[in-house]
């Protein structure tokens, strides 16, 4: 569908005003998939979309043309996804250009993917191991509380599982974090992980936001993962997530970011996968925080279920984004959106394989 910004922009393409309608195509992670007898989004929410639910990646328009589709001519863009990602795919977009060339420093981008030198800090640090085998029948058996696995691994293909769209969508591999791992502890705006809580840590980041406004977005994109394959724990109480921003290990008192995402359990029932949203000026900060000397991050999960953290569910990290929606350019648009809509599953482009993505638009041509 043609959003109110492509709309604008195809308006001036015509007149001779902007050099491009259409330059890119973007796959995103955040929609929720729809069956065809579901009933989507109305026109007017898609039509006001000016960016992704979570985007995974951008790639260029290689082939234009027309198609006839049920005696409708439609225009067709098509580009090639990149080879060696895997993704579940929910939402498609189409852009005027790859990038809004006004941001500069500023620009949305993906700050972590998850497959990143993350470690496992509690009373030791160690590497966060890659298991092939987490179960045999179904379910999660294994003992480690965080791990990372493959995307493609069959028992997270299982389809009890995909009944509950649950599963990392994006990229080949992801960090399961367990749900008793940490313990948080206050009310909103002071949440405290305990000290014998234990966290994924990563060294040397780049979280500059001095350039954005403070109504940007950051985002995480996660899945709500069951230990059994028929979820027979239903969908917990509570998922509390923290993440923290330091300039470094040694003083975590000043100088630091914080994030709280609080998502009551009941967001999880029928769709495990969720997307938090944190506008910048809602990050808990010191009054000393400068983005630029932030180095380090650390994140904390606790799900909570009969009022205890619990073994019984994992987190699936799937990337933490900045979206800029502040930054405008007339000539910079994201002019089309669609939600896949098949059979309530994500489409899923598997790893080291080579895929088109086409975007068809219907513009009353004939």
């Amino acid at each position: 569908m043609i959003t109110n910004g492509g709309k604008e922009l195809i308006s001036k393409y015509l007149l001779g005003q902007a050099p491009q309608y259409a330059t890119h195509l973007s796959i995103g992670s955040g929609a929720i998939p729809l069956d065809l007898n579901d009933t989507p989004p109305s026109d007017s929410i898609i039509q006001a979309k000016t960016v992704m639910d979570f985007e995974m990646a951008r790639v260029p328009i290689t082939s234009k043309g027309f198609v006839d589709e049920g005696g409708i001519t439609k225009l067709s863009l098509s580009a090639e996804l990149p080879k060696e990602n895997r993704y579940d795919i929910t939402e498609v977009g189409l852009w005027s250009a790859g990038r809004n060339n006004l941001a500069k420093n500023s620009d949305s981008r993906m700050i972590f993917n998850f497959s990143e030198a993350w470690e496992k800090h509690d009373t030791s640090i160690s590497t966060i191991p890659f298991k092939d085998n987490i179960g045999s029948t179904g379910d999660i058996d294994i003992s480690d509380t965080i791990f990372s696995v493959s995307s493609s691994n069959i028992v997270l293909r299982n389809s009890s599982r995909a009944a509950r769209k649950e599963g990392p969508r994006y990229l080949n591999r992801k960090i399961f974090v367990r749900g008793d791992t940490s313990t948080i502890e206050g009310s909103a705006g002071s949440w405290q992980a305990t000290s014998s809580s234990t966290h994924i840590h990563l060294n040397g980041i780049n979280f500059f936001i001095g350039n954005n406004a403070p109504s940007d977005k950051l985002k995480l994109g996660f899945s709500l993962i069951n230990k059994t394959a028929l979820g027979v724990e239903g969908v917990p109480d509570q998922v509390k997530i923290l993440i923290e921003f330091y300039r470094n290990e040694v003083t975590t008192t000043t100088g630091f970011a914080k994030a709280e995402i609080d998502v009551d359990g009941n967001t999880f029932d029928g769709n495990s996968y969720y997307v938090a949203e944190i506008p910048i000026e809602e990050l808990i900060t010191s009054d000393d925080f400068a983005s630029s000397e932030i180095r380090i991050a650390r994140i904390f999960a606790s799900i909570i279920k009969d009022g205890s953290p619990s073994s019984d569910y994992y987190i699936a990290l799937d990337g933490f984004r900045l979206d800029n929606i502040n930054t405008e350019n007339p000539l910079y648009k994201m002019t089309g959106y669609s939600i896949v809509k098949i059979d309530g599953n994500p489409i899923v482009k598997f790893q080291n394989t080579n895929n088109y993505i086409e975007f068809r638009l219907s513009l009353g041509l004939t």
